[in-house]
This record gives C-alpha cells, sequence and structure tokens, in this order.
C-alpha cells in the first residue's frame, strides 16, 4: 500500500527553513530551542490535524503536525496503530525546497 503525501495550500512551515522541521537528532540545547519553535509554527498552522494524521500512518521523518518521530511513535502505540507505509513518493516540497525523507 502507498500513501500520497498531501499537498497543503500555505502551511505555515513553508515560510520557514525546512532544517527546522527535520533536526538530525534530537539532542542539546539548539536543537531542543529549534523543535520548541517548529512545534510553534505547527501549533498556529490550520493543516497541523491533517499533517499528524499524515505522520501517523507513514514513515516520514522530522516534525509533522507538531510532533516529533518519539512523540508519534507514543501516538501509534496509544492509538493501536501497529502498520505504517512509506509515503508513495520519496521527496516532499515545502517552501520550494526539497528534503529527501527516506
Amino acid at each position: 500500500m502507498s500513501i500520497e503525501i498531501p499537498f497543503f495550500d500555505n502551511p505555515l512551515c513553508a515560510e520557514v527553513d525546512p532544517e527546522l522541521f527535520f533536526p538530525m537528532e534530537i539532542k542539546g540545547v539548539s536543537t531542543l530551542i529549534n523543535v520548541r519553535n517548529a512545534k510553534k509554527i505547527c501549533g498556529s498552522c490550520e493543516h497541523r490535524i491533517d499533517c499528524l494524521e499524515f505522520a501517523l500512518v507513514t514513515t516520514v521523518q522530522g516534525i509533522w503536525g507538531g510532533v516529533t518521530e518519539r512523540e508519534r511513535h507514543g501516538l501509534r502505540r496509544a492509538r493501536g496503530i501497529s502498520h505504517v507505509s512509506a509515503p508513495a513518493s520519496k521527496f516532499i516540497f515545502i517552501s520550494k525546497k526539497r528534503k529527501e525523507i527516506g
């Protein structure tokens, strides 16, 4: 089963550097500040819920819907989601930049 990557009109994340949403690892004060800032942006975005729902059923990396990969793992367990799929496309376009996710 393949999952289509959703396209959202004018997501708030498109207005900032995509690197903010794709930390290599969540360690150190500067990375934690970036994660907090990314979550804050997501929290104000009208697409947050749809974005999170997409991330819960796929293997995307980074912060989606204001939630880190580790937090999504816990949400999947709580919701009984045992199978996730890879997105149909290998690339996600954010703010006219592309970030490989897999």
